[in-house]
């Protein structure tokens, strides 16, 4: 079945879900989206958002609005190229900048 919906919708869609503190299970139900489409396209997004030559970047992120405190726990989720990573809140950050450069550098299947 087609997509019922052009890229730039799925484009703002994806950007609402992301921005929603929601799952993709629990935003699809809200939209009448399957999660998998929203995760799907959001995967498509980062690949088609990668640099050409294929190197990585880091890139800081800051939390702003609610306190940590009053969030359920979290997960963070890191697309590198196929592959999707997802690693608690807290977890050691020169373990994941170590993790994703070697995923970065090796070649895909």
């Amino acid at each position: 079945m087609r997509d019922r919906h052009n890229r730039a919708w799925w484009r703002q869609t994806v950007g609402q879900w992301q921005g929603s503190n929601q799952t993709a299970e629990q935003f699809g139900a809200e939209k009448d989206l399957h999660p998998a489409s929203l995760r799907l396209w959001r995967r498509q997004f980062a690949l088609d958002n990668r640099p050409a030559d294929g190197s990585l970047r880091l890139v800081r992120v800051e939390l702003t609005g609610q306190s940590p405190r009053s969030c359920p726990p979290a997960l963070i989720s890191a697309v590198i190229g196929p592959a999707e990573l997802r690693f608690s809140v807290g977890t050691d950050p020169k373990y994941l900048s170590a993790l994703i450069i070697a995923i970065g550098s090796t070649p895909p299947c």
